[in-house]
């Protein structure tokens, strides 16, 4: 007998065994026990005339995910960052960077004091219960060759694999976020494109046994991956991996920069058909598009958001998108990292300065003197997450926290002005004179609600499924309704 849509039985559980892994951890705790019943039957299926299912479990909530660098405890003053800074119920999930690879392959600590940083980091779960938090190991300074070193021969892959599960339990960390800067560029090998494959598979498997075994929620498993699409191309096997990320941390930002001698935006939402033009794909939009079309699930890709702008030192008198230059900026007195300004840092400088908004991308630049800077504000994070929504997107990234005015005193906009207007817009009040229940949102059938104490929480069916109110489930469209 078939099930709805023209899938068996068969069909159904193996796409649950693979694609789901029987995740409960997206069940909310603290319901009221009407909610949390209705949300307990989302691991059963249910045939009662026809073949029904409902698996929130499944379902994917909007993320905020967020950026914690651990050697932003070094800045100056002010600048200084260390897990206190953080505010912890504004984001859904915090990434803690970054560990390394140890000479004998095993997940280590970066930095002397990261032991006692990782428990301030995950003692924020304290205060928002339904955080989660990761740990990333890589980066652009770790580079290529330890992961080349350590996917290949597979006992190096396996050593590795067989110390991540006790690092992070050990310190209280919810998944790991692999960020290989980059499979297949930089000196990695061809072959570590489809190497990085079997290292996924092999820790996605080796998560799901230890969650079977020990009986504690799976680790989640990410990726932080590339917006540029020759490396994208040369690196990722996407239909192969996304089966097994939980998602993407995908890198929209740094399109534009000094290296190619002209002005350019850090994250221009949609291309420039002009000025820029010889850069076809150098947008949010572009970089979106392509994971999605090549095989990564939409609410699995999550869109990179920079707390930072780009800047270029002008040679002539033209200012606007595409002018020649000479160079960077000067160099931040805050973060001392070549081309870059951090939020903070551009709001003093708009004083004084000529602030244009480029319509055909949605993001604003400044400019004062010979000096120029691309960057996101409150109101190209709005058009940013309006959207990540209109396309089914699974949520934002921020990179990184220590570059917001996280002390308010810097941009007059209170602290964390760009987290917050992040927050407020993925988490816009819906469930507001809403009583405790689940709602379709009206806008879009694969998308729901889940409402309690006027708050709550947007959710994904499973890919191909919608949320029908008769049953307050997920399942598969009537055919030929």
């Amino acid at each position: 007998m078939s099930a709805a849509g023209g899938r068996t039985m068969f069909d159904l559980e193996l796409m649950i065994s693979i694609e789901t892994r029987v995740r409960l951890d997206f069940i909310p705790r603290g319901l009221p026990p009407r909610l949390q019943t209705t949300l307990n039957m989302g691991t059963a299926f249910v045939w009662a005339g026809f073949f029904a299912m409902m698996i929130v479990s499944s379902c994917s909530a909007i993320k905020l995910i967020c950026f914690y660098t651990n050697w932003a405890q070094y800045r100056p003053g002010v600048a200084s960052f260390t897990p206190k800074n953080i505010e912890a119920n504004l984001c859904t999930h915090l990434i803690y960077s970054f560990a390394t690879i140890s000479s004998s392959h095993q997940l280590n600590f970066s930095q002397w004091n990261d032991d006692s940083f990782y428990e301030d980091f995950n003692r924020l779960k304290m205060k928002n219960p339904g955080l989660k938090t990761l740990l990333s190991v890589g980066g652009w300074i770790l580079g290529t060759e330890p992961f080349t070193n350590m996917v290949s021969p597979g006992s190096n892959r396996k050593a590795f694999i067989d110390s991540v599960s006790p690092f992070l339990r050990n310190h209280g960390f919810d998944g790991l976020d692999l960020s290989w800067q980059f499979p297949g560029s930089r000196g990695s090998p061809p072959e570590d494109k489809s190497r990085f494959t079997v290292l996924i598979q092999e820790l996605s498997k080796e998560f799901f046994n230890e969650a079977l075994q020990t009986g504690r929620e799976r680790l989640l498993l990410s990726a932080t991956v590339p917006s540029e699409r020759g490396t994208i191309i040369t690196g990722y096997e996407i239909s192969a991996i996304s089966r097994d990320l939980d998602f993407f941390n995908v890198q929209t930002f740094d399109f534009h920069g000094f290296w190619q001698n002209m002005t350019g935006h850090v994250s221009p939402l949609y291309r420039d058909r002009q000025r820029t033009a010889a850069l076809p794909h150098s947008s949010v939009d572009s970089a979106m598009r392509y994971w999605r079309d090549n095989g990564a699930p939409a609410e699995k890709l999550i869109l990179g958001v920079p707390f930072y702008g780009q800047t270029f030192k002008l040679s002539s008198s033209d200012t606007g998108v595409g002018a020649p230059i000479s160079g960077h900026g000067a160099v931040s007195p805050y973060i001392t990292e070549g081309s870059m300004w951090p939020y903070y840092e551009i709001c003093q400088f708009r004083k004084g300065a000529t602030t244009v908004w480029i319509e055909e991308q949605k993001v604003p630049y400044s400019y004062k003197g010979a000096e120029w800077v691309g960057y996101d504000n409150i109101e190209s994070i709005k058009l940013k997450v309006e959207y990540l929504k209109a396309k089914g997107f699974g949520g934002a990234m921020v990179w990184a926290l220590d570059m917001d005015d996280f002390t308010g005193t810097f941009c007059n906009e209170g602290k964390y002005p760009l987290l917050q207007a992040l927050h407020a817009e993925l988490n816009p009040g819906w469930c507001s004179n809403k009583a405790d229940d689940l709602y379709q949102d009206p806008q879009n059938p694969a998308r729901f609600y889940i409402c309690n104490s006027q708050k709550g929480d947007s959710f994904f069916c499973p890919k191909g499924m919608l949320f029908f109110e008769a049953c307050k489930c997920c399942n598969w469209p009537v055919q030929g309704a």
